[in-house]
Protein backbone atom coordinates (compact mmCIF):
# COMPACT_ATOMS: atom_id res chain seq x y z
CA UNK A 1 0.00 0.00 0.00
CA UNK A 2 1.04 3.26 -1.08
CA UNK A 3 1.41 6.63 1.03
CA UNK A 4 0.25 10.36 -0.10
CA UNK A 5 3.49 12.32 0.83
CA UNK A 6 3.05 16.03 0.96
CA UNK A 7 5.88 18.67 0.40
CA UNK A 8 6.60 20.97 2.96
CA UNK A 9 5.71 24.55 2.03
CA UNK A 10 8.86 25.99 2.14
CA UNK A 11 10.20 23.61 -0.83
CA UNK A 12 9.20 22.84 -4.39
CA UNK A 13 10.37 20.09 -6.45
CA UNK A 14 11.73 20.18 -10.16
CA UNK A 15 14.03 19.05 -12.67
CA UNK A 16 17.60 19.92 -12.04
CA UNK A 17 19.43 22.49 -13.95
CA UNK A 18 22.99 22.96 -14.93
CA UNK A 19 23.70 25.49 -12.29
CA UNK A 20 22.47 22.64 -9.31
CA UNK A 21 25.49 20.54 -10.96
CA UNK A 22 27.78 21.47 -7.84
CA UNK A 23 25.08 20.90 -5.09
CA UNK A 24 23.62 17.68 -6.50
CA UNK A 25 27.40 16.35 -6.67
CA UNK A 26 28.02 17.65 -3.00
CA UNK A 27 24.68 15.84 -2.09
CA UNK A 28 25.61 12.73 -3.55
CA UNK A 29 29.18 12.26 -3.19
CA UNK A 30 28.70 13.49 0.87
CA UNK A 31 26.01 11.07 1.37
CA UNK A 32 27.27 7.85 -0.11
CA UNK A 33 29.19 7.21 2.69
CA UNK A 34 32.10 9.43 2.55
CA UNK A 35 34.31 10.34 4.88
CA UNK A 36 34.23 13.79 4.30
CA UNK A 37 32.77 15.77 1.11
CA UNK A 38 34.35 15.11 -2.71
CA UNK A 39 36.03 18.55 -2.45
CA UNK A 40 37.95 18.28 0.18
CA UNK A 41 38.70 14.30 -0.37
CA UNK A 42 40.35 15.58 -3.24
CA UNK A 43 42.83 18.40 -1.26
CA UNK A 44 43.45 15.38 1.07
CA UNK A 45 44.59 13.35 -1.80
CA UNK A 46 46.78 16.21 -3.26
CA UNK A 47 48.18 16.46 0.35
CA UNK A 48 48.63 12.75 0.03
CA UNK A 49 50.68 12.80 -2.87
CA UNK A 50 52.63 15.69 -1.54
CA UNK A 51 53.90 13.54 1.13
CA UNK A 52 54.41 10.76 -1.10
CA UNK A 53 56.83 12.96 -3.28
CA UNK A 54 59.00 14.25 -0.01
CA UNK A 55 59.32 10.47 1.12
CA UNK A 56 61.06 9.85 -2.46
CA UNK A 57 63.23 12.62 -2.03
CA UNK A 58 63.92 11.89 1.29
CA UNK A 59 64.37 8.74 -0.11
CA UNK A 60 67.06 9.27 -2.33
CA UNK A 61 68.81 11.47 0.11
CA UNK A 62 69.02 8.76 2.51
CA UNK A 63 70.01 6.28 -0.76
CA UNK A 64 73.87 6.14 0.83
CA UNK A 65 73.41 5.82 4.06
CA UNK A 66 70.75 3.11 4.82
CA UNK A 67 69.70 0.28 2.41
CA UNK A 68 67.66 -1.87 4.65
CA UNK A 69 65.61 1.27 5.53
CA UNK A 70 65.50 1.83 1.92
CA UNK A 71 64.14 -1.29 0.83
CA UNK A 72 61.08 -0.98 3.27
CA UNK A 73 60.32 2.52 2.39
CA UNK A 74 59.91 2.76 -1.37
CA UNK A 75 57.68 0.11 -1.78
CA UNK A 76 55.54 1.75 0.77
CA UNK A 77 56.20 5.53 -1.07
CA UNK A 78 54.96 4.12 -4.42
CA UNK A 79 51.86 2.00 -2.85
CA UNK A 80 50.99 5.37 -1.68
CA UNK A 81 51.27 7.61 -5.17
CA UNK A 82 49.23 4.65 -6.53
CA UNK A 83 47.03 4.76 -4.34
CA UNK A 84 46.40 8.38 -4.16
CA UNK A 85 46.33 8.55 -8.41
CA UNK A 86 43.63 5.77 -8.37
CA UNK A 87 41.37 7.48 -5.74
CA UNK A 88 41.99 10.54 -7.39
CA UNK A 89 41.20 8.87 -11.03
CA UNK A 90 38.11 7.26 -9.70
CA UNK A 91 36.86 10.81 -8.41
CA UNK A 92 37.41 12.45 -11.36
CA UNK A 93 35.23 9.37 -13.06
CA UNK A 94 32.49 9.51 -10.66
CA UNK A 95 32.22 13.34 -11.22
CA UNK A 96 32.27 13.05 -14.72
CA UNK A 97 29.60 10.67 -15.02
CA UNK A 98 27.89 12.29 -12.61
CA UNK A 99 28.14 15.73 -14.86
CA UNK A 100 27.02 14.19 -17.90
CA UNK A 101 23.74 12.60 -16.10
CA UNK A 102 22.71 16.32 -14.71
CA UNK A 103 19.76 16.39 -17.00
CA UNK A 104 17.96 13.20 -15.16
CA UNK A 105 18.00 14.14 -11.49
CA UNK A 106 15.28 15.73 -10.13
CA UNK A 107 15.38 17.65 -6.96
CA UNK A 108 13.90 19.32 -3.78
CA UNK A 109 14.92 23.02 -3.04
CA UNK A 110 13.86 24.01 0.49
CA UNK A 111 14.62 27.66 1.19
CA UNK A 112 17.15 28.25 -1.94
CA UNK A 113 18.84 25.07 -0.71
CA UNK A 114 19.05 21.86 -2.75
CA UNK A 115 18.19 19.41 0.10
CA UNK A 116 17.20 15.87 -2.18
CA UNK A 117 17.90 14.77 -5.26
CA UNK A 118 16.94 11.46 -7.11
CA UNK A 119 17.98 10.51 -10.38
CA UNK A 120 15.88 8.41 -12.82
CA UNK A 121 17.28 6.64 -15.62
CA UNK A 122 14.79 5.30 -18.55
CA UNK A 123 15.78 2.21 -20.63
CA UNK A 124 13.68 0.16 -23.08
CA UNK A 125 11.01 -1.27 -21.39
CA UNK A 126 11.89 0.10 -17.76
CA UNK A 127 13.52 2.76 -15.49
CA UNK A 128 15.92 2.84 -13.04
CA UNK A 129 15.89 5.20 -9.83
CA UNK A 130 19.51 5.86 -8.51
CA UNK A 131 21.05 8.73 -6.51
CA UNK A 132 18.49 8.90 -3.50
CA UNK A 133 19.76 11.41 -1.24
CA UNK A 134 18.54 13.93 1.14
CA UNK A 135 20.73 15.77 3.30
CA UNK A 136 20.24 14.54 7.53
CA UNK A 137 18.93 17.73 8.96
CA UNK A 138 15.80 17.57 6.45
CA UNK A 139 15.19 13.58 6.75
CA UNK A 140 12.31 12.62 8.68
CA UNK A 141 9.79 14.88 7.10
CA UNK A 142 8.57 13.17 3.87
CA UNK A 143 11.12 14.98 1.41
CA UNK A 144 12.44 11.95 0.03
CA UNK A 145 9.02 9.99 -0.09
CA UNK A 146 7.56 12.94 -1.81
CA UNK A 147 10.10 12.52 -4.89
CA UNK A 148 10.14 9.13 -4.98
CA UNK A 149 6.38 8.55 -5.21
CA UNK A 150 6.23 11.59 -7.50
CA UNK A 151 8.80 9.89 -9.84
CA UNK A 152 7.07 6.51 -9.87
CA UNK A 153 3.59 8.39 -10.70
CA UNK A 154 5.65 10.07 -14.06
CA UNK A 155 6.50 6.83 -15.30
CA UNK A 156 4.01 4.27 -16.30
CA UNK A 157 6.97 1.40 -17.06
CA UNK A 158 8.53 -1.09 -14.21
CA UNK A 159 10.64 0.85 -11.99
CA UNK A 160 13.77 -0.48 -10.44
CA UNK A 161 16.28 0.83 -7.48
CA UNK A 162 18.65 -0.99 -5.91
CA UNK A 163 19.19 -0.27 -2.32
CA UNK A 164 21.21 -1.34 1.30
CA UNK A 165 18.41 -3.86 2.65
CA UNK A 166 18.27 -1.12 5.61
CA UNK A 167 16.49 1.11 3.69
CA UNK A 168 13.85 -1.49 2.14
CA UNK A 169 10.89 -0.31 4.51
CA UNK A 170 11.42 3.67 2.99
CA UNK A 171 10.73 2.10 -0.37
CA UNK A 172 7.76 0.00 0.76
CA UNK A 173 6.18 3.30 1.68
CA UNK A 174 6.22 4.74 -1.95
CA UNK A 175 5.17 1.11 -3.21
CA UNK A 176 8.26 -0.60 -4.21
CA UNK A 177 8.78 -4.53 -3.61
CA UNK A 178 11.68 -6.63 -3.18
CA UNK A 179 12.87 -7.68 -6.52
CA UNK A 180 14.08 -11.43 -7.19
CA UNK A 181 17.34 -11.67 -9.42
CA UNK A 182 15.62 -13.64 -11.98
CA UNK A 183 13.38 -11.47 -12.18
CA UNK A 184 15.06 -8.01 -12.99
CA UNK A 185 16.33 -7.15 -16.50
CA UNK A 186 19.70 -9.05 -18.02
CA UNK A 187 21.81 -5.56 -17.60
CA UNK A 188 20.73 -5.22 -14.16
CA UNK A 189 21.28 -8.82 -12.92
CA UNK A 190 24.74 -8.23 -13.87
CA UNK A 191 24.87 -5.50 -11.77
CA UNK A 192 23.51 -7.68 -8.55
CA UNK A 193 25.42 -7.56 -4.86
CA UNK A 194 25.10 -9.30 -2.18
CA UNK A 195 25.37 -6.09 0.06
CA UNK A 196 22.73 -4.62 -2.13
CA UNK A 197 18.63 -5.72 -3.03
CA UNK A 198 16.73 -4.95 -5.44
CA UNK A 199 13.20 -3.62 -5.07
CA UNK A 200 10.77 -2.61 -8.46
CA UNK A 201 7.50 -0.67 -8.44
Amino acid sequence: MTHSFLLLPECILRRARVADIVEILKLVFNLQGCIMPWYRRWICEGILMAVAVWILAQLCYQIFYDILHLAIIIPLSLRLILWGILTLGRSICLLAGSLKNWSRFWVVECNGYLVACARLCHRDGYSVLNDVFVVRVWRNQGLGSHLVQYLTEQTPQPIYLQCRPNLANFYERTGFVEAQKDELPRALQQRSSQAFIFMVR
